[in-house]
């Protein structure tokens, strides 16, 4: 999980999912009291939500991990590497 601060700024960064491919979910909280009752409340969350992120990472291992995508990124750079030296 991750808590955001209830300001515009915020909530837009975090609903790119090119910055924060792995979110499940963000809250916005906008007064102390409503972080305090999440980090008082966070045991149910992990429990509730523990084959989520299993799942998540589990996805994010396949994908940015796998060996086309670790191979494609290094062709990327040793093409832009080349194309400097022209």
């Amino acid at each position: 999980f991750t808590a955001v601060g209830d300001r515009p700024e915020n909530q837009r960064i975090f609903q790119e999912p090119k910055f924060f491919p792995m979110i499940l979910q963000v809250n916005h909280y906008s007064t102390p009291a409503e972080v305090t009752g999440l980090l008082n409340d966070m045991a149910v969350y992990v429990v509730r939500d523990k084959e989520k992120f299993i799942a998540a990472n589990l996805e994010e291992i396949r994908t940015a991990y796998s060996w086309e995508h670790l191979v494609g990124e290094h062709e990327k750079y040793f093409e832009w590497l080349l194309a400097q030296k022209r």
